[in-house]
């Protein structure tokens, strides 16, 4: 749902040990959270990405995910974010 890491998303993912060896699928190529996540809101989609970004130097901190605007919006804990 978020995509395959690339060089672009993930600088230095290439020089990762097993990187090399994986074959991504065209179709696996870009993030498809908001399709896959629905009715909820913007913040929700900002801080499910922040939280499972590939690259560990752009992925939300325990503090930043904590300050995310998702958690003082309104209303607050009504939101479902997974329709499977």
């Amino acid at each position: 749902m978020i995509g395959a890491p690339n060089e672009r998303i993930w600088p230095g993912f290439r020089q990762l040990p097993l990187a090399p060896l994986l074959r991504i699928a065209d179709d696996k190529r870009y993030n498809n959270l908001k399709l896959a996540v629905r009715n909820v809101s913007a913040n929700t989609i900002l801080l499910l990405n922040g939280l499972l970004t590939y690259d560990p130097r752009r992925r939300l901190t325990v503090q930043g995910a904590l300050d995310h605007p998702y958690f003082y919006e309104m209303p607050a804990g009504k939101q479902k974010f997974i329709h499977l």
